[in-house]
């Protein structure tokens, strides 16, 4: 049986990492009809409940999931990786992009960087003005996460596309194959993140299971 997660996060306000402007600090005409960008983040895991296996990347279903995922992203220029090298499929960029290493999902002819290596011990919170450049010309970027067991995928997008998702994945579910979709804002603990281990019959709130007759409102 494998159990998949697909959790998203919307309306993210990206800020570098450092000390807030001042409240007592006045605003400006121009700060406050400035509209405030916002972003979208998903994260995509896995579990298989045989073998006890956390990872997107160890489970069976890999294939079809990866599948999904590249249906859910659309049509793709190329994907750049950390070290400023290009390739033309999403298998050779996992394949390729290295240990702390990112993923530039090039959308369209824009120019854009490579997002920098963060590190095993760095975050893309160290790098946000890289990030939302890219995103804001209408790329995605992706990160490699290390599991238990293989990896998982931490994507970020300006737009929120999490319908270009959903329908993909929901085409997967089967008998032994489970489909849930989670709030990121409900999934801030390492004990939530693995409910299944604890709770599976009765997720917490925000956990929602996707069926075959779910619909997207």
């Amino acid at each position: 049986m494998t159990l998949f997660k697909l959790i998203f996060e919307h309306d993210m306000v990206l800020e570098p990492v450092g000390m807030p402007k001042s409240s007592r600090e006045p605003s400006s005409l121009e700060d406050f009809l400035k509209p405030t960008a916002t972003y979208s983040r998903f994260y995509l895991s896995a579990t298989d409940l045989q073998t006890n296996e956390f990872g997107l990347s160890a489970s069976k279903d890999y294939a079809n999931l990866l599948g999904a995922f590249k249906t859910g992203i659309g049509d793709v220029a190329d994907y750049i990786l950390s070290d400023g090298s290009m390739v033309s499929t999403l298998e050779d960029a996992i394949a390729n992009v290295g240990e702390g290493g990112a993923i530039v999902v090039r959308k369209n002819d824009a120019d854009t960087k490579p997002f920098p290596a963060i590190g095993t011990d760095g975050s893309f919170r160290d790098h946000i003005n890289e990030l939302t450049e890219i995103l804001d010309a209408g790329h995605l970027v992706l990160f490699l996460v290390k599991a238990h067991h293989g990896f998982d995928l931490h994507l970020f997008s300006r737009k929120n596309i999490y319908r270009d998702f959903f329908y993909p994945f929901k085409d997967l579910i089967r008998p032994d194959m489970r489909f849930f979709s989670i709030n990121g804002k409900r999934a801030k603990s390492e004990r939530l993140f693995y409910f299944e281990t604890w709770s599976l019959q009765r997720p917490p709130h925000g956990f929602e299971e996707v069926f075959e007759d779910t619909a997207f409102y």
